[in-house]
């Protein structure tokens, strides 16, 4: 699964599927229910200032059609991971290590009628130049359930 859209030829967005903990890229598109999904979102932008790369929204469908039903939307809120909220889940945001570059992890699941067959992720990326902005929706946060708090990407506690 990748997906490039470009603005003008000067931003170019992906979301790729990558192996463990986001390090390179997956070889398979196959998934075992439960089984950690590591999606990797990007910008890159050469002839830009540095930008800063956000997830505002993610939904997972059977259709490549976003709009489609069955959907399930797994990061809302302006880039909330909602599905770490559900009892025992790993999923979360990893740590940043670029700017343009945001990874995060969803375990694998299917819909209750439909248990073989492609699923299409679409979501919305949003790219700001680096440090300009400071709203509350720019954030990247999953709930930490040790703390049984919203985290954002950097620790800090964020508003959902």
């Amino acid at each position: 699964m990748t997906s490039t859209v470009s603005n003008f030829g000067l931003l170019h967005f992906s979301l790729r599927t990558m192996a463990g903990g986001c390090t390179s890229l997956r070889s398979s598109s196959v998934y075992q229910q439960g089984e950690a999904v590591f999606l990797e979102a990007r910008v890159e932008a050469p002839l830009h200032p540095p930008l800063t790369l956000y997830v505002d929204y993610c939904v997972a469908t059977l259709q490549p059609d976003s709009l489609s039903l069955p959907g399930y939307k797994f990061i809302t809120k302006h880039g909330c991971l909602m599905d770490s909220v559900l009892p025992g889940s790993s999923s979360k945001f990893l740590p940043r290590e670029q700017v343009n570059r945001l990874c995060f992890s969803v375990e694998a699941f299917h819909f209750n009628q439909q248990t073989r067959g492609p699923m299409f992720i679409s979501c919305h990326l949003r790219a700001v130049l680096k440090g300009s902005s400071h709203s509350h929706l720019d954030k990247a946060c999953f709930f930490h359930r040790p703390t049984f708090s919203w985290q954002c990407h950097r620790g800090r506690l964020c508003s959902v």
